[in-house]
């Protein structure tokens, strides 16, 4: 898997292929056809262990003693920028499986287990969060935090919002949830 993360990463999806995972990794073209029976088990496979990292990365950024809900937010929001930013061709082909139901799927169990872990570190300072319906703030905040990440590095068919860089990504979007977690809902 190592292998096809630096194909992914340095190349990107479009020169992602089973030799070039094979010359990176050192082995035959059917080695991997041994493993992988083709381009899709491999990507499926790759995003599985992708995704996986980046919900134990999530659980250890935000599930720690945090002082406050800024350090909360700011531990989610900076954990995915760093990761984004350093690797925005490996994520960028990672996201753009969203047309693959497998890959799908396990990318709404990723982003359900990552609202988890935020929710749960936001409502240890449930007492400053300034909603009456918890639930659906700490759904909105994840959602800003999340929405923007996305965008910024885009996804199939989308384009990435190039113009926003990620320390412009990382600030905004911070005052932005802390603002709306602090500040009385507006009526309706």
């Amino acid at each position: 898997m190592s292998a096809a993360e630096v194909v992914l990463g340095e190349k990107g999806l479009e020169e992602f292929t089973m030799a070039a995972v094979a010359a990176e990794a050192g082995v035959s073209v059917g080695g991997i056809y041994r493993r992988f029976e083709n381009k899709r088990a491999l990507l499926l496979g790759l995003h599985d262990w992708v995704i996986s990292r980046l919900e134990r990365s999530i659980d250890a950024a935000v599930n720690r003693d945090l002082p406050d809900l800024e350090a909360v937010i700011d531990a989610l929001l900076s954990l995915l920028v760093d990761l984004y930013e350093n690797n925005e061709k490996l994520y960028s082909g990672i996201f753009q499986g969203g047309n693959d139901p497998v890959q799908a799927a396990r990318a709404r169990l990723a982003v359900s287990h990552g609202y988890e872990s935020f929710r749960t570190a936001l409502l240890r300072h449930r007492e400053h969060i300034r909603h009456s319906d918890l639930e659906a703030a700490t759904g909105a905040a994840y959602h800003m935090v999340f929405s923007a990440t996305m965008s910024r590095i885009g996804r199939v068919g989308a384009t990435p919002y190039t113009f926003l860089t990620w320390s412009l990504v990382r600030s905004q979007v911070r005052a932005a949830v802390l603002a709306y977690l602090v500040s009385p809902p507006q009526s309706a």
